[in-house]
């Protein structure tokens, strides 16, 4: 009995540390709030689909973050030429040694595709995955200052809509441009700062417009805390075209997607 427990505990450790351990991974890109990120190549598995990369990513999470959760490691696959992803499995390490593995082999799930949010941990980690040629990273794949997802303001990039009669404030961003049709991310940023770090801060979802009928279907939807941790995240597949009612803060961005 002692032996089995002795054994037990030294494979615990050992799964417990690999969330720490820097060896045999490369180093992409580090959130505001500390939270690091890495990835390796997987080599042995093949993807369904040869275009498409399979890589290991790992997060290690400080504690002032999470006083539970250490990290996860996640099996995701990457479609380059879509900018999409979506996770084969994941398995997340607790501070009390606890593991909790998940596989994601449901043919449902399996079928929904993400898109990182622009200037997000995930879009820094999709660059990192989809990068061609030359060795693996082992420098941020932005910058050594941590990466701060925050609300979008007014650029080049997100232009302001307006604020809705909740003083909600609107921003549109084209993602892409297919004659009538365009993919839009859309953010709605609140006028009061949350208090909580898991209260929803803002969310950017993505949207599929058509000019010609004057209407719109949810393609995406991602909800951020006040860290930039997403909270929530939901694709949809096939999801009812609905249209704008006149005069609505829908009306205005469909207009502005489309001028």
């Amino acid at each position: 009995m002692t032996r089995t427990l002795i054994i037990s505990t030294i494979i615990m450790l050992l799964l417990v540390s690999s969330i720490s351990t820097q060896a045999g991974w490369h180093f992409v890109v580090e959130s505001e709030g500390g939270t690091r990120y890495y990835h390796e190549i997987e080599k042995d598995r093949k993807p369904p689909i040869p275009a498409h990369r399979l890589v290991w990513e790992k997060q290690v999470i400080p504690f002032s973050v999470d006083a539970e959760l250490k990290g996860n490691i996640e099996l995701k696959e990457y479609d380059c030429q879509k900018r999409s992803y979506q996770t084969v499995e994941l398995t997340a390490y607790f501070r009390n040694g606890k593991t909790e593995k998940t596989i994601f082999n449901d043919p449902f799930f399996r079928s929904r595709w993400f898109y990182p949010a622009p200037e997000s941990v995930g879009e820094a980690l999709l660059e990192a995955a989809c990068k061609d040629n030359g060795p693996p990273l082992s420098q941020p794949a932005r910058n050594a200052s941590p990466l701060k997802t925050s609300p979008p303001q007014s650029s080049d990039m997100w232009k302001r809509v307006g604020d809705d009669e909740d003083g909600v404030t609107w921003f549109y961003r084209l993602k892409k441009a297919d004659s009538l049709f365009r993919q839009v991310w859309v953010s709605a940023l609140a006028k009061s700062r949350p208090t909580s770090k898991s209260e929803v801060a803002y969310d950017q979802d993505l949207w599929e417009v058509d000019c010609g009928e004057g209407k719109y279907r949810f393609l995406q939807t991602t909800d951020f805390s006040r860290d930039g941790k997403v909270i929530f995240q939901k694709s949809f597949t096939n999801d009812k075209w609905t249209y704008v009612l006149p005069e609505s803060m829908g009306a205005d961005i469909l207009k502005a997607a489309c001028k």
